[in-house]
């Protein structure tokens, strides 16, 4: 009896130093699992920002975009419009100042876009083009912000400020069967005020 006793205490100092040991195993392993999400997450959101501007990044525009076309083939998007904008003189910028004052512009730029889009989601698809998907509260003002943006401009322009082209259209339900139909259209407008601000 005490032979058997003897080994069942053994057997159970032995599982319990076992159970001990699987566990501080499983311990590390949420540890390294928690690191790991911790991990991508900061990679994605990395990914998902522009670093110069802070504003979504173009591989986000990119994935977002996919969203919105699956809501065209629903036939669920509504209250939807796009707005495309591009900083003007950038280029010239670049090659009489310099790359650091290029940035400058483009950060200047982006703020002035945010500011007045504060609604709507802006990102940075180029070195010196962004895109707002406009909705809610901004889709309802679309036409007051985008003449509000348009005379600040202006006013940029005569106090040597950044000056940016923007072109806004709306989905046209039914007609409109794809995001890049929208897309275009926004993007000619841009190039239409592009011109008329040139032209000042």
């Amino acid at each position: 009896m005490g032979y058997l006793l003897g080994i069942c205490l053994i057997h159970t100092f032995v599982l319990e130093g076992e159970k001990e040991d699987r566990r501080e195993e499983l311990e590390n392993l949420l540890q390294v699992e928690k690191i790991r999400e911790a991990e991508l997450g900061s990679a994605r959101l990395m990914a998902y920002t522009d670093p110069l501007t802070g504003v979504k990044s173009k591989t986000a525009y990119q994935e977002d975009i996919i969203g919105i076309e699956k809501r065209i083939e629903d036939g669920i998007l509504k209250d939807f419009a796009v707005a495309v904008f591009d900083v003007n003189g950038l280029k010239l910028v670049n090659d009489t100042k310099g790359h650091d004052e290029g940035d400058k512009l483009i950060k200047e730029a982006c703020q002035v876009i945010c500011q007045t889009f504060k609604h709507s989601p802006i990102y940075r698809i180029g070195g010196d083009e962004f895109v707002a998907f406009i909705m809610g509260e901004d889709f309802k003002q679309k036409s007051e912000l985008v003449k509000n943006f348009d005379s600040q401009m202006e006013k940029n322009m005569a106090e040597n400020k950044a000056v940016v082209s923007c072109g806004l259209t709306e989905y046209e339900t039914g007609a409109d069967k794809s995001y890049l139909t929208i897309f275009s259209r926004a993007d000619m407008k841009m190039y239409e005020r592009k011109k008329q601000l040139k032209g000042l």
